[in-house]
């Protein structure tokens, strides 16, 4: 190792080791969480190990109170999985289909052209051929190691029969709420630091996490669009199976260390700028696209590991009202979407409630988001209005009425299956409009 880096200019080498832990962030990021999530042992590469649920709480993102949310793992080094998926015509879920590279590679879900059963095959690089699955979906898996992550339209809680059945046909050993962990199941935290993935990673060492890249790439190869930047990785040692070891040199492993946090510095600092735009008070984030752009996937591993692709869910944030003034619990709010200006999707709509923390506050009626799976009140125009008030807005209109606690507070409107007209643009939300204190 001291004769790689010894071979480079001091502002090459930083440079070359720069990029090359951004390239391997992601990779490296997932196998943090999946320790994590599955307690697996280094040892312990068998599907068992492999294939234990674990919940995702709110501190890896705002609660989610529509869907109940599971996870697993899966090892394709012996083998592909057969999975036999039950359809549901009538409750949104989706199982997002995701490589050790963060890339998501497929979303099986509750379309309403597919309301019957999904036979699923996914075949990893070094598995025999899934030839002869007639009438199955083959996912051909880059990596050895896939993260199923499901979402299911939260009804009557994780025992109802929808969550029973996919418990049954996918390796996800829990379903939960996003903030109410199951007992005796692992989270995506360290129990006893508390640290997230991000966190862990982040304290992580240089030499640790070039050492842990090589080894992982053996089995979750890089793609044949990263030759040039491996070639140039090669020339410090860096690369599918090849031996890094700093700590032996406190010159070069202090070196390294540092060059792997200011290139974390960078990605975070990346992270920050935002991408997306502003429509009618409304903010939507936008995914920066990343192929072939290893900080934009980098940056995507950062702020949303595991989010949902567009096609799936679509989310706006509103923060404040039609005048641009912060929205606050001590006035009276009202969200009107026109005649034939419904969100309009294939699954169903939300809008949540949010205080200045991100999280979801209890309130009377128990009530922290308006769906359209509730019945709502039509006005005889067609218009559907929430109104987002502390005190109900009378009887005639308690249906439509959203709680609003005594904070600042922010709303999320998500779409689950959005038509094209939203995924284009062309639908856009209409701005909460303050009606007074």
């Amino acid at each position: 190792m001291r004769t790689l880096l010894a071979g480079l200019e001091t502002e090459e080498a930083h440079e070359i080791i720069c990029q090359a832990y951004t390239f391997g962030y992601p990779l490296v990021l997932m196998d943090v969480a999946r320790r994590l999530m599955t307690d697996a042992r280094p040892a312990a590469h068998d599907d068992a190990s492999l294939a234990n649920g674990a919940t995702m709480s709110s501190r890896t993102r705002p609660l989610n109170p529509d869907v109940l949310s599971g996870v697993g793992w899966l090892e394709l080094l012996r083998e592909p999985h057969l999975f036999s998926i039950p359809g549901s015509a009538d409750r949104f879920y989706a199982i997002q289909v995701i490589d050790a590279w963060s890339n998501v590679l497929t979303s099986i879900g509750s379309r309403p052209s597919s309301s019957g059963h999904h036979h699923l095959t996914i075949v990893g690089p070094r598995s025999s051929s899934a030839n002869g699955q007639r009438g199955r979906l083959v996912v051909s898996s880059p990596t050895s190691v896939i993260w199923l992550l499901g979402r299911v339209e939260h009804a009557d809680g994780p025992d109802d029969a929808v969550v029973r059945d996919l418990k049954d046909a996918l390796p996800i050993a829990s379903w939960s709420l996003d903030d109410r962990p199951l007992d005796n199941i692992a989270t995506a935290y360290d129990i006893e630091t508390g640290q997230s993935p991000h966190e862990r990673l982040a304290h992580m060492d240089g030499g640790e996490f070039f050492a842990r890249l090589n080894a992982l790439m053996v089995d979750n190869p890089p793609s044949a669009a990263d030759v040039e930047a491996l070639t140039l990785f090669s020339a410090i040692g860096i690369g599918p199976g090849l031996p890094f070891d700093v700590k032996g040199d406190t010159v070069v492993s202090k070196r390294v260390d540092a060059s792997a946090h200011t290139a974390l510095a960078r990605i975070v600092v990346e992270a920050q700028r935002p991408s997306g735009y502003f429509v009618n008070g409304w903010w939507r984030s936008v995914r920066r696209a990343h192929e072939a752009d290893y900080m934009s996937r980098a940056v995507t591993a950062l702020a949303g590991l595991g989010a949902p692709s567009a096609d799936e869910t679509i989310s706006f944030r509103a923060d404040v009202d039609h005048d641009g003034e912060p929205l606050w619990g001590r006035h009276r709010y009202v969200l009107r979407f026109p005649p034939r200006q419904l969100p309009p999707v294939r699954g169903f709509w939300s809008v949540a409630m949010y205080n200045s923390r991100d999280a979801i506050v209890d309130n009377p009626i128990d009530r922290h988001a308006i769906s359209s799976r509730r019945e709502l009140i039509v006005a005889r125009d067609g218009s559907i209005t929430i109104y987002i008030q502390q005190t109900s807005p009378g009887p005639a209109r308690d249906s439509n009425w959203l709680p609003i606690p005594h904070d600042h507070v922010h709303l999320i409107l998500r779409l689950y299956w959005p038509r094209e007209d939203v995924l284009t643009g062309s639908w856009t939300p209409p701005p909460v409009v303050r009606l007074g204190s």
